[in-house]
């Protein structure tokens, strides 16, 4: 879960982040890295069972770990890249 506060502008209100909880282990992910944590996200479009709805979780990196052990486990596949020195992404293997 992210949670936002709104800071007063010069111009405009804008919105910042000030801290992030794991939605798996209730963990404050901004105590431990400077906000590095992974987002999954689903939007549902018309026809779905989940008509119109957007559903979020957010995970520190020891429980994206374990859903990413588990995607595996049942067949799937998690697509990662990684930014080489020279700066574009290179598919790296995927498991483990």
């Amino acid at each position: 879960m992210k949670i936002e506060e709104i800071v007063k502008g010069k111009r405009r209100n804008f919105t910042e982040v000030v801290e992030i909880i794991c939605d798996l282990c209730n963990k404050s992910i901004s105590d431990d890295c400077d906000f590095e944590f992974a987002e999954l996200k689903a939007t549902w479009g018309y026809d779905s069972r989940k008509d119109c709805e957007t559903h979020t979780c957010h995970m520190c990196e020891d429980c994206y770990d374990k859903i990413r052990v588990y995607i595996h486990s049942i067949g799937g596949v998690v697509h990662v890249e990684n930014y080489s020195p020279g700066g574009g992404p290179v598919s790296v293997p995927n498991f483990p």
